[in-house]
């Protein structure tokens, strides 16, 4: 973890400002991002595509005439309580490039509530193209499919995602909100920081001032942190 840090600060992020995004994804695709990786990175990357889509058109606006974003990307498939629960946390540049002729960083403001909210839809509408493309969408509900040598994992995993809840009777009932309401309206957290939509969730934390070193590392971290990690005390060492 540390060394990971220490090597995003040294050789990969740039002197420049960065802001912290996060993806949660509804329950049926953590179960689908957590077994099935082809799955999992064209999420990923249209998660990381429709933020930068956003940054380039914030670019452009300015006078950017070819903005060029940046980030630092990391899964995590676990949270709090040590469930298996795939999201994505990244380190984003806050701002864009230009090319050749203009190779420094225009400072892009933070996101309005109505843009985190554009971001996301483009998100959740991007996501259902995709489950179609592989016939894993049926009228707004999402099918999981898992081998037949899988069975057995596919139910501890289910159970892992989904809590203790899910264990016996109600080991099969699945949470099928995924696109179910296609009017459903984008909800914002406390702090305008967070939106929500048909069980994704996209949070843009506050700027981070390039000298802000220790925030810096304190973030990547915590991006890189493992499930379980025992701190190590100076009388250790």
């Amino acid at each position: 973890m540390a060394q990971q840090a220490a090597h995003l600060l040294d050789h990969v992020l740039p002197d420049a400002p960065v802001r912290q995004w996060v993806l949660t994804l509804p329950f049926e695709l953590r179960y689908l991002s957590a077994y099935d990786a082809e799955a999992c990175s064209a999420i990923r990357r249209i998660y990381m595509r429709s933020i930068f889509d956003w940054q380039k058109r914030v670019g452009k606006a300015m006078g950017v005439h070819y903005p060029a974003p940046g980030a630092v990307n990391v899964m995590q498939r676990f949270d709090s309580a040590l469930r298996l629960n795939v999201h994505f946390h990244s380190i984003v540049i806050d701002g864009v490039y230009g090319d050749e002729e203009d190779p420094i960083l225009h400072e892009t403001p933070a996101p309005s509530p109505e843009e985190l909210g554009e971001i996301l839809t483009q998100i959740q509408k991007r996501v259902l193209r995709y489950l179609q493309r592989r016939n894993m969408l049926e009228e707004g509900e999402f099918r999981p499919v898992v081998g037949e040598e899988d069975q057995a994992l596919a139910g501890l995993a289910s159970a892992a995602l989904m809590g203790p809840r899910t264990i016996g009777a109600k080991a099969a009932a699945w949470i099928t909100h995924l696109g179910r309401d296609p009017h459903a309206e984008v909800t914002f957290a406390r702090g305008k920081h967070s939106a929500a939509l048909h069980g994704f969730s996209l949070y843009a934390g506050p700027r981070i001032d390039p000298c802000a070193t220790h925030r810096i590392e304190k973030l990547a971290r915590y991006i890189a942190r493992p499930p379980i990690a025992t701190p190590v005390t100076a009388r250790a060492l």
